[in-house]
């Protein structure tokens, strides 16, 4: 408010992009269902292979041999209580993923078909002066975060109404419909608007 107050923001025309920044957590510490499934798979079938090699060197009295497999299936037990503990994480939270050294951070596709565990910093600036009038971080991607930014907005300038310019990223019909239900005019690539003029109603597509 003290910038709009000042004449450094106009308040009219809003560009909202978001910027992605790796977490402190690799992908190989995020885990999804599928993920945590093929651990699994792996560990049943490297457990059976161990079992048979067990038997056969159990039959021919080689002990050192025998040892040796019961040291790798205890670390398959061990590995087993691991993913266990990750799947029982992911049905209690209702969550699709989990990272174990930074909670909250989440698999985002950062560029192309690029994964990486990261935060994504949304932000809306003011086409005056390129000042930044609104912004927060969250761990999804745009596809569900233009509402929220853009009622973010409208609060931080007590605006009643003003045209926010999003990429495709942002093409969600539910949350330009919420926007524009808060009389916000949206202008999102690959937005198409349909009238009908005899029922005086606009769709998004």
């Amino acid at each position: 408010m003290f910038l709009k107050d000042i004449n450094l923001v106009a308040g009219s025309v809003i560009a909202v992009d978001g910027t992605k920044a790796r977490a402190h957590n690799s992908k190989k510490n995020n885990y999804n269902q599928k993920k945590v499934e093929r651990h699994f798979a792996y560990i049943e079938e490297k457990t059976n292979q161990y079992l048979k090699d067990l038997d056969v060197a159990d039959k021919a009295e080689q002990t050192e041999k025998v040892k040796n497999i019961q040291e790798k299936l205890n670390r398959l037990k061990t590995q087993k209580l691991k993913y266990d503990t990750l799947a029982t994480q992911l049905k209690e939270s209702n969550e699709p993923q989990v990272s174990t050294i930074d909670a909250d951070a989440r698999a985002l596709l950062v560029q192309g078909q690029v994964v990486e565990v990261s935060y994504n910093t949304q932000a809306a600036v003011d086409d005056k002066y390129k000042l930044v009038v609104a912004a927060y971080t969250i761990n999804r991607n745009d596809r569900n975060a233009l509402a929220n930014m853009i009622l973010e907005t409208k609060e931080n300038l007590q605006a009643d109404t003003f045209t926010v310019l999003a990429d495709k990223g942002y093409n969600n019909a539910c949350e330009i419909e919420t926007c524009q239900q808060a009389d916000i005019t949206t202008i999102v690539a690959q937005q198409e608007i349909v009238n009908s003029n005899d029922k005086g109603t606009q769709k998004n597509i």
